[in-house]
């Protein structure tokens, strides 16, 4: 719609009153306000009510599709302080010691997230709007403030990951013939995509910690390091490496092994802007090793997934000599290289643990327990082992 009328105006500056271009612009400018004459009196309804009616998330699904079929066509700007106002009161936060009653129909988070990603973009306050909303609402991602309301709140950070990767490949990868491109114009930028990912990533740091809702927020860290890995991945391993020296506190280490283990491609994916990454490997699963432990299944468990992620992308072979063979590398590609020297002593520390712990619970623990952990190690330890030999079994 704003495009359109940018037209109008340029035209009506170059073109003479009666020119058939400028004829044409404003006939199509005035069919696209006829046929949108019904927007502003919805947006009217939607913001008169505060009864939370059942047929107001029709409205707000209406609002989301519209927006995202539509991108770059309607001018959102007088009306984004009014939705994120809404979309705070929808949470139901409380406040103080005060709990806010809870709404009887809450909004789908992916119309919600929907909409915002659809508005975002072509010098837009959206942004600046998201980053208020997150700012109002970091305090309610940590995990000590537990409530009903720590569900949606994680699931919007998730959706609105999500949604932001969909918007980027329907603009950059999708097949127009099938899918709606957004105009030249409106069409989001690196610093967008950098400036989203900043927006919202320190309350995903924070989110991996809930012990509820640990997978959303991890699915959240997984979209932002597609985004951009340089400002996720980095983050995270360091929070890993601080975890390992303080054992007393598992919950942190599964946390962040699950966070991890979600993000493994992006750790070892060779790109051109990030390849820092496979530097963290070797370390990584050296470092991990101590969460093999027969007393604390979740810790062994979350251990394996992350150790089978890994090897599911990497061939445990010692490169080292490259150095010495190739002229092209570059000092990370030599680094690599170099790291994989030791993954014999990864493999042999690995096996040695594992059949530690076999030793242990053939001997120590209950039945239960016992046939818990065997199927821990046929399923993941399996697969660990596959992965290091590269074969079928």
């Amino acid at each position: 719609m704003k495009n359109v009328q940018q037209a109008v105006e340029i035209a009506e500056e170059k073109l003479p009153s009666n020119h058939s271009h400028l004829l044409d612009y404003k006939e199509t400018f005035e069919k696209i306000q006829n046929k949108l004459l019904w927007l502003p009196e919805f947006l009217g309804i939607w913001e008169s009510i505060y009864s939370n009616p059942a047929w107001e998330l029709n409205m707000v699904n209406l609002f989301s599709l519209l927006a995202w079929c539509n991108i770059g066509y309607i001018d959102w700007e007088p009306w984004l302080s009014r939705i994120f106002t809404r979309i705070l009161k929808s949470f139901s936060l409380p406040v103080g010691k005060i709990q806010v009653s809870l709404q009887q129909y809450h909004y789908s988070m992916s119309s919600v997230t929907t909409w915002i990603v659809a508005m975002l973009g072509n010098g837009s306050s959206c942004l600046q709007h998201l980053q208020d909303l997150f700012t109002a609402i970091k305090s309610f991602y940590h995990p000590s403030n537990t409530g009903k309301f720590q569900q949606d709140l994680i699931s919007f950070l998730s959706k609105l990951a999500q949604a932001f990767v969909d918007r980027v490949h329907l603009e950059r990868k999708a097949n127009p013939v099938w899918y709606f491109t957004p105009p030249e114009s409106y069409r989001l930028t690196e610093q967008n995509i950098t400036d989203f990912v900043n927006c919202i990533k320190e309350c995903a740091f924070i989110a991996i910690f809930t012990k509820a809702h640990l997978k959303e927020a991890a699915k959240a860290c997984q979209y932002l390091s597609m985004l951009r890995p340089e400002l996720i991945v980095p983050p995270i391993v360091e929070k890993l490496f601080s975890s390992i020296d303080s054992m007393s506190e598992p919950h942190r280490f599964t946390s962040i092994m699950t966070c991890l283990a979600s993000i493994a491609r992006q750790i070892v994916r060779q790109a051109p802007y990030f390849s820092q990454g496979q530097t963290y490997v070797i370390p990584l699963l050296m470092a991990v090793l101590p969460g093999i432990d027969s007393n604390d299944f979740k810790k062994t468990a979350v251990t394996f997934q992350f150790l089978n992620a890994i090897l599911m992308l990497v061939t445990c072979v010692d490169c080292s000599s490259a150095v010495h063979t190739r002229n092209d590398l570059t000092e990370i590609e030599k680094e690599v290289c170099l790291s994989t020297a030791k993954f014999e002593d990864f493999i042999t520390e690995f096996l040695n643990r594992t059949f530690q712990m076999i030793d242990t619970l053939s001997t120590e623990m209950s039945d239960a327990l016992y046939q818990n952990f065997v199927e821990l190690i046929m399923i993941h330890g399996m697969n660990i082992v596959k992965n290091l030999l590269k074969i079928n079994l």
